[in-house]
């Protein structure tokens, strides 16, 4: 059967669409030491052939037919072209956790009222907490996000539910709590990573994520860390100094994270 070399030398080609709408080839570098020769048979088979002192003088041949496994197609912005029928998944693959209080009332001068800590071998990836205000009348409250490389002690609090998001998963293995007139001896301070003062809404108004009176805090949505926990020892929490509440206030908190061994 015969085969014609369409491109050949030590980069790997490529197919794009230029401006005009027409299909070109282009080039990314190669790996030192290889070559790389990519063929078409007379039925329209594709191949490419890599070999070089890269590979200790052997070769690696990549037979396929032309209509399933090709050079990636790109425009000339570099996007991936992709076949009718071929898709790109962009679902997530980490364990994914989240856990959700409503109406949660703190003790009148709290200190840490919401907490969530790790377990051994676990590394624990905060991507989203969302804090809700709303008290007898409008107002503003100080909520720090603190992190403590100790862990509390001491104190009375209450379980929050952690809900897997894939049901295929384990169990969370973080420890997502809240706390009210027993509160904890705080452990030791790493830092607040924010500090804001949060707007109180009416009780009896609804609240949602975009009003006023919500606040959402997302971690690693641009290239950065999530707020991480490493270990049994650490842990994070919505904390106010022990400023006294305003009348009547509760809070509802949402909080979501990965897990994955350390």
């Amino acid at each position: 059967m015969a085969q014609s070399k369409v491109k050949s030398g030590a980069v790997f080609p490529y197919q794009y669409i230029a401006g005009d709408g027409s299909t070109q080839w282009s080039s990314k570098p190669g790996i030192e030491g290889l070559n790389f020769e990519q063929y078409v048979d007379d039925s329209g088979n594709t191949w490419v052939r890599i070999a070089g002192t890269g590979l200790a003088g052997g070769s690696i041949d990549t037979t396929s037919s032309a209509s399933s496994i090709r050079p990636l197609a790109v425009d000339s912005l570099g996007r991936l072209i992709l076949a009718p029928g071929q898709s790109v998944s962009t679902a997530g693959t980490r364990k994914t956790y989240s856990a959700s209080v409503n109406a949660h009332a703190p003790a009148a001068t709290p200190t840490d009222w919401f907490t969530i800590a790790g377990a051994a071998g676990l590394v624990i990836r905060i991507t989203q907490i969302s804090v809700a205000l709303r008290a007898t009348a409008a107002n503003q409250y100080p909520v720090k996000i603190t992190k403590y490389s100790a862990l509390y002690s001491s104190g009375t609090s209450a379980a929050v539910t952690a809900v897997t998001h894939d049901s295929a998963d384990p169990v969370s293995g973080a420890t997502v709590l809240t706390w009210a007139s027993g509160l904890p001896t705080v452990g030791t301070l790493v830092g607040a990573v924010t500090s804001d003062s949060l707007p109180v809404g009416v009780l009896g108004t609804p609240t949602f994520d975009n009003e006023p009176s919500s606040a959402l805090y997302e971690f690693g949505v641009r290239g950065e860390k999530p707020l991480t926990i490493r270990g049994q020892n650490e842990y994070v929490s919505l904390n106010s100094g022990g400023t006294a509440l305003p009348s009547g206030m509760v809070a509802d908190v949402r909080i979501t994270w990965t897990e994955d061994v350390s």
